[in-house]
């Protein structure tokens, strides 16, 4: 009986922990990470990690990102409207500022020196 149990507990943790699955994040800085957000990977956005998960900040589907020390750019693939958007995230306020479309976008990397995209999704 007590070989049962065993053999019963062993399978149960087995289980557990078999159960969750690790997360695929392509790209981040620091806290800041790109991940997926579907069962096969090809389903990005940007989250902060906020242990125990990660707290969303730009949806589906992040198709590029890049930083320096004040931020965050993000293009983002809008399939609704058929539309590619362009946001912004000041580190420690953790939210998107935008859409732009890409000419606003440029206009606000010149005037604010924003970084280039360091990660592309191919």
């Amino acid at each position: 009986m007590k070989k049962l149990r065993i053999a019963v507990l062993l399978s149960f943790v087995a289980i557990l922990l078999g159960c969750g699955r690790s997360a695929y994040i392509p790209w981040e800085d620091g806290d800041y990470k790109v991940y997926a957000t579907d069962v096969d990977y090809s389903a990005t956005a940007l989250g902060l990690d906020h242990d125990p998960g990660l707290l969303g900040i730009v949806d589906s589907e992040v198709v590029a990102a890049g930083s320096n020390d004040l931020v965050i750019v993000v293009e983002r693939e809008n399939h609704k409207d058929d539309c590619i958007e362009f946001y912004i995230v000041t580190k420690g306020d953790n939210y998107a500022v935008g859409p732009f479309d890409e000419e606003e976008f440029q206009v606000e990397k010149s005037k604010r020196g924003l970084p280039d995209f360091s990660w592309r999704k191919r």
